[in-house]
């Protein structure tokens, strides 16, 4: 067929064909980039927050040569208090510091600091906590079980996973898991100082 000859119903029919496949494909590609863009920049806020929470961290050198032993955990939980306040309060602080610990380490290289935020959020976070107790980072595990043990009786789900837990760890982790469990139960320091 050459370009001055009429065209056909059969390739009128064909090129309508082709225009509708590419206006699918379009809407495909626009579909994929638009859920990129919907994933990548709550990612990207909630990367900011745990980064300004790790850069605030950085002075915490000062406070632990300079101020009293007492006073650098009020320091902490004060910035992890001011972080989840900026991400909407304890509960969406949560749900989003959870979607934050599961993004590759790759992206998010401090979900240490992720958990350790998650323990401010009390009850709300335990079932994130829980889930990164299973983490492949060791850091993300620590500050897990340090922010369950923070939470305290509220985190009484997380006691299993931290049983289990401890039959595998190493004697420095499972230390860290046995304060953990004290606190969750509510032990008295001289219980737990009698039990050892």
């Amino acid at each position: 067929m050459s370009g001055n000859e009429p065209s056909t119903p059969d390739s009128r029919a064909h090129r309508r064909r082709r225009r509708i496949a590419l206006a699918v494909l379009a809407a495909i590609t626009a579909a994929f980039w638009l859920a990129c863009l919907l994933v990548a920049f709550p990612a990207l806020e909630l990367r900011g927050v745990v980064q300004r929470f790790h850069e605030d961290g950085q002075s915490w050198y000062e406070a632990h040569f300079y101020e009293p032993p007492g006073k650098k955990e009020v320091w902490k939980d004060r910035r992890a208090r001011a972080a989840i306040e900026e991400l909407g309060g304890p509960a969406r602080a949560a749900r989003r510091l959870g979607a934050y610990l599961r993004l590759p380490r790759w992206f998010a290289a401090h979900r240490h600091h992720a958990a350790d935020v998650l323990g401010g959020c009390g009850a709300a976070g335990v079932g994130k906590l829980v889930r990164a107790l299973a983490d492949d980072d060791a850091r993300v595990r620590a500050w897990a079980i340090r922010s369950l043990g923070k939470i305290g009786p509220d985190a009484r789900e997380a006691v299993p996973a931290l049983e289990a837990l401890g039959k595998d760890a190493s004697p420095g982790a499972r230390a860290a898991i046995e304060e953990a469990l004290a606190k969750i139960r509510g032990e008295k320091e001289g219980a737990r100082s009698r039990k050892r």
